[in-house]
């Protein structure tokens, strides 16, 4: 028989992941791949992000994004210990003979059950009907598998040791007691021992029982020895870890600061060539930026080191993002453009901007607001937004702006508007 080719994934994890499986109305499910949701996950910006998970050989897998590319390698690693960290329910299994499952998570299946195994398996002689596809897509349509992980008892472990002992010159089976293992072949055709004759006896030392303690001592003695060999070795291996992880903070240390140096080099230099860059010609549309509506947090640097680090302890959260809640301020901005009647209306019609327009709005990461504005959240403030939108070539109008909701302009009694 052919031996089938191992396939090794792109992650290593702890656990044995055996299968997914799932159980539904008389539909069992099994597979090697699922999907996961990355709410399940936890963590900031992954909530709608989906994920496949496929079982390879020797403890790997492969961990994917689907149809997106939000996280790194990295990102997904942490996320994967999650999931390799979370132990079965022993008391959860789908067959009396198989591996516990996973409770705490929940998978949706990657390939669609199959109708006619379904119906098969319940009854050869149902002939599908539409009615029957009805309830086989109500059947399938909230199917959850839970993924299986293999879990040793420790008295399999023990066994296993004698087991795989090669020169071992007796077999012990379960349930025998030891005098039938090591002299039931002497006895087995003896009926009765009066029949023996009496030169076939000869007489031996009675057993010392001391013996017997000693040999027990002695395998008491061997596995608390094993016991402390492995404990050594557990410590070895954390005592190596800590001093990786020492190493490599030293070096992240190192890289952000020489990063936050650059970063400040380019801003400079930026800063430079924005106050020497004359204004583009106008561009035929119009903007309005409000005030700001979720006003950025004041905290002192200490603080927000503090935070930083407490957050960076914490797997799936993107650190970056999480940190910039604090600093970023929110602003509306309108996009108009004048119409025939020389009333200038606002749009968010982007596709029939000019190339220029629309990749500068898209600079911004501008997102859908209400209605037809769109949001800004990052760090420039009221008076920088304005003026880059102006530096851009995008024009300014009074009228607009009120229309837009601008509380900089009041009315007086006079009925003159005034700024």
């Amino acid at each position: 028989m052919e031996n089938k080719e191992k396939k090794i994934g792109e992650f290593r994890v702890n656990s044995k992941f055996v299968k997914f499986i799932g159980n539904k109305d008389r539909l069992i499910y099994e597979d090697k791949e699922a999907l996961i949701r990355g709410n399940q996950l936890s963590g900031l910006g992954i909530d709608n992000l989906i994920f496949k998970l496929v079982i390879c050989d020797d403890k790997t897998v492969d961990f994917t994004e689907v149809d997106t590319n939000e996280t790194t390698t990295e990102q997904r690693k942490r996320l994967l210990d999650i999931i390799d960290e979370k132990k079965p329910n022993t008391s959860a299994y789908y067959k009396a003979d198989e591996s516990p499952v996973i409770t705490d998570i929940e998978f949706t299946p990657v390939v669609k059950p199959n109708m006619d195994d379904y119906f098969k398996n319940i009854s050869k002689t149902l002939v599908v009907s539409q009615s029957y596809q009805d309830y086989f897509e109500n059947i399938t349509k909230d199917l959850v598998l839970n993924l299986s992980v293999e879990v040793i008892r420790p008295i399999d472990k023990l066994f296993s040791i004698f087991e795989d002992e090669e020169d071992s010159h007796v077999k012990i089976d379960k349930g025998d007691s030891l005098f039938d293992q090591l002299f039931g072949d002497e006895f087995d055709e003896i009926d009765n021992i009066e029949d023996l004759p009496s030169d076939e006896f000869e007489e031996v030392d009675e057993v010392n029982p001391i013996n017997i303690i000693d040999n027990v001592s002695f395998i008491e003695e061997s596995f608390e020895k094993m016991k402390k060999d492995k404990e050594q070795e557990i410590r070895n291996r954390i005592d190596e870890q800590n001093k990786e992880v020492k190493r490599l903070n030293m070096e992240k240390t190192h890289v952000e600061s020489k990063l936050s140096e650059i970063n400040s080099s380019i801003s400079l230099l930026e800063d430079r060539l924005y106050s020497i860059t004359p204004c583009d010609e106008p561009n035929g549309y119009y903007f309005f930026v409000s005030e700001e509506k979720n006003k950025s947090a004041s905290l002192d640097d200490e603080t927000l080191l503090i935070i930083a680090k407490k957050v960076s302890k914490l797997k799936s959260i993107n650190l970056d993002r999480f940190m910039s809640l604090f600093k970023d301020g929110e602003y509306i901005i309108s996009i108009g453009i004048k119409g025939d009647d020389g009333v200038v209306v606002e749009t968010d019609d982007v596709k029939s901007m000019p190339e220029s327009v629309f990749n500068y709005l898209s600079s911004l990461n501008l997102t859908s607001g209400d209605g037809k504005n769109f949001s800004y959240k990052g760090d420039l403030s009221y008076h920088e937004l304005v003026d880059k939108f102006i530096k851009k070539g995008f024009l300014q109008d009074t009228a607009f702006e009120k229309s837009c909701g601008s509380n900089s302009y009041s009315e007086q009694e006079s009925g003159k508007t005034v700024l």
